[in-house]
């Protein structure tokens, strides 16, 4: 009789007229017991009845256990002893395909591939690399990572680190002592010395290095309202002179108006004397006293009194001698 079953995960097979219904791997009829194939014992999984050969060989199956039609090696007939389809390769793909189970002939899009007389597909050389590319697949002058020579084994340049930087340079580029911006150790982001201006001198300091309100000697300066240093213009040169620090009415040389490029005076000789003077300032024709030649210590010719007259002569220029005669 049939067996009662649940609804749930069942199914029923016809076995030699008889309704088996297989519940959970689980058949019960009047014949067999349940099997943990879920197949009824004694049966294949078609439900047919199995039976060993003598040799313990399921009936219609070779010693492998390979049903007919298959060879000594259990491969079915038509496969070489790979398992492999014969006349395919060991992609099972039919011969005159390449390896990847491309027709010969073809590129991966099944496209139709041009070769040269030689048989090399066009742009590819004998080694079936393409033109440029040595025969690892690398563009010629370049290393396996694709870099040009010149480059180490990361692909970095050599001469740089790991990370691509310059060997002593950080990761902007920047030589060691440079802070993230670039900038040497102790400069702000302008380069300039931190608490220095910019002409790196320190803080409160003029544009000459100078402590403010200080002269070059580092005395201190008193300055007017205008923030002018006391008898200095604007300029800050001192009044009564140019802005070439000359004294005003006077040569770069410090020599008045009127005295010519050796700062003597216009009319001098190049020793400071009056053209047609001696070297004390007088005359020529004078002597060393600056006394005209001729002339005594006091000035008067000699042979003559103080009043010029010749010796022997009265202020009227006559001979004393020649008075005394007329009278």
């Amino acid at each position: 009789s049939s067996a009662m079953a649940s609804s749930l995960n069942q199914c029923a097979l016809l076995i030699n007229g008889e309704t088996v219904v297989m519940h959970k791997k689980t058949i019960y009829t009047s014949h067999f017991s349940h099997c943990h194939h879920g197949h009824i014992i004694g049966h294949d999984h078609h439900g047919h009845s199995i039976g060993p050969d003598h040799d313990g060989h399921i009936i219609g199956h070779n010693r492998h256990g390979d049903s007919n039609g298959h060879d000594h090696h259990g491969h079915s007939i038509g496969h070489d002893h790979d398992g492999h389809i014969i006349d395919h390769n060991s992609h099972d793909h039919s011969n005159g395909n390449d390896h990847h189970g491309r027709s010969n002939g073809h590129d991966h899009h099944s496209h139709s591939i041009v070769h040269d007389h030689h048989g090399h597909i066009l742009g590819h050389d004998h080694h079936r690399h393409r033109i440029g590319q040595d025969h690892d697949g690398h563009i010629i002058g370049h290393n396996r990572h694709g870099d040009s020579n010149g480059h180490d084994h990361h692909g970095l340049s050599i001469g740089d680190d790991r990370d691509g930087h310059i060997i002593g340079h950080n990761r902007h580029g920047d030589s060691n002592g440079h802070e993230h911006h670039g900038h040497s150790i102790g400069h702000d982001h302008d380069g300039h010395i931190i608490d220095h201006n910019s002409h790196d001198h320190s803080n409160g300091n003029d544009h000459h290095g100078r402590s403010n309100g200080h002269d070059h000697h580092s005395h201190s300066i008193v300055h007017d309202h205008h923030g002018h240093i006391l008898g200095h213009d604007h300029h800050r040169h001192r009044i009564g002179q140019d802005h070439d620090g000359h004294i005003i009415g006077h040569n770069r040389h410090g020599d008045s108006n009127g005295h010519d490029h050796h700062g003597l005076s216009i009319g001098d000789d190049r020793d400071g004397h009056i053209i047609g003077h001696n070297r004390h300032g007088d005359s020529n024709g004078h002597e060393h006293h600056g006394h005209s030649i001729g002339h005594e210590h006091h000035g008067h010719i000699i042979g003559h009194n103080p009043h010029g007259h010749s010796i022997g002569h009265n202020r009227h220029t006559q001979s004393i001698c020649d008075f005394h005669c007329d009278k």
